[in-house]
């Protein structure tokens, strides 16, 4: 699908204005649908976890699953593949270590960016004033805490939870940006902390 302006999408589907802009605001609250930097609507990311079997996105998801049964095997470490929705983050690819954290299941959506270094990638990406609603919910740990991990971010250019949140386990995400330099996704891997070799 081209993408394509307000107007030609009403003269295509022939719907009035106001059912367009409800149908429109619905499809892009759900991510079925995004609004390109030109303004015109094209896919988005929803169509292509729904149908797996695109050839790109197919082709995408098996160089990305190689990629986390690489790093799974090398640093012995659980891994999975998150991307962001407007609904939250969704992982779509994992690859458990064995004897290792099992972390969040293939298709879990989940708005709990509170409690995960992903989760902080996608809050400290959003505006401030939505980072101050979010922190202003009851946390883990104090607002101070997750501010010192917006600042790691921004040092090191990846998120870790420093077993902050779960003495036993830690986490670490990776972001990965657009073309337009806008968060898309992330790589995360997880370890219990008496597993971790931080020689590697």
């Amino acid at each position: 699908m081209q993408p394509m302006g307000f107007n030609q999408l009403q003269q295509e589907t022939q719907f009035n204005t106001s059912s367009l802009n409800r149908l429109l605001k619905t499809l892009v609250e759900y991510d079925y649908v995004k609004k390109n930097t030109e303004g015109k609507y094209e896919l988005g990311v929803k169509p292509f976890t729904l149908v797996y079997g695109n050839s790109a996105w197919h082709s995408l998801s098996y160089d990305i699953h190689k990629i986390l049964e690489n790093i799974s095997m090398q640093f012995g470490v659980t891994a999975i593949f998150v991307v962001y929705l407007r609904a939250g983050c969704l992982v779509l690819d994992k690859v458990i270590c064995p004897d290792n954290v099992a972390m969040r299941s293939v298709g879990d959506l989940s708005a709990d960016y509170l409690y995960n270094p992903w989760g902080f990638l996608r809050l400290f990406s959003m505006s401030k004033e939505s980072q101050h609603e979010w922190l202003d919910k009851p946390c883990t740990l104090e607002k101070e805490q997750y501010y010192a991990f917006a600042d790691f971010i921004q040092q090191n250019g990846y998120a870790d939870d420093q077993n902050m949140l779960d003495k036993n386990m830690r986490r670490l995400a990776v972001p990965i940006y657009d073309k337009n330099n806008r968060l898309t996704a992330s790589i995360a891997v997880g370890s219990f902390v008496n597993l971790l070799d931080d020689e590697k």
